[in-house]
């Protein structure tokens, strides 16, 4: 949570009644979902490794707060190891394959990103199975998510208002 700032000039010159006029004044408004320390570091101080693309439906579990899946897996890209960083693409899963092979189209959009509990080529053998086959694919299982909630950070869907109503300065300021 925060708390709402006014600057103005220090002048006596610059009074309350004046803000109908160009701003002469900067207003912050203290965000309604603050981010914590750790999904701020997820998101902006860990370099990725590499990319994990998800379909929609694994983006809207997300949303929802679950884990990722490795049902919701379509594609890995890069070479990186168990509990390392890597970017979570949204794209749209494909009907029928492409003549590459490929499964998945459409605009990558990156959505967050996440510590892995397993690496590339583990993420490559179990993407698109059902939980309950990673051990007989992999021989064992050290858990069901490709990465847990509480390693996942998602990016905000939309920017906070650039520059507050004149009204809403005044009602800060009052």
């Amino acid at each position: 949570e925060g708390m709402e700032e006014f600057l103005a000039a220090s002048t006596a010159s610059i009074q309350l009644d004046n803000l109908e006029k160009p701003p002469l004044h900067t207003c912050f408004l203290p965000s309604a979902e603050p981010i914590h320390d750790r999904h701020f570091w997820l998101l902006h101080t860990l370099r990725p490794n590499g990319t994990i693309y998800i379909d929609a439906g694994a983006h809207s579990a997300l949303l929802r707060k679950a884990g990722l899946l490795p049902a919701g897996v379509l594609d890995v890209e890069g070479n990186f190891a168990q509990h390392e960083s890597v970017r979570l693409v949204v794209v749209d899963r494909l009907h029928v394959p492409s003549p590459t092979g490929r499964i998945w189209g459409g605009n990558p959009t990156e959505v967050g990103r996440a510590l892995v509990n397993y690496a590339a080529h583990e993420v490559g053998r179990i993407m698109g199975h059902q939980s309950a086959e990673i051990q007989g694919l992999l021989g064992y299982a050290d858990s069901e998510y490709v990465a847990e909630r509480q390693h996942i950070s998602l990016f905000r869907r939309e920017s906070r208002p650039q520059t507050p109503s004149f009204e809403v300065v005044k009602e800060v300021a009052e």
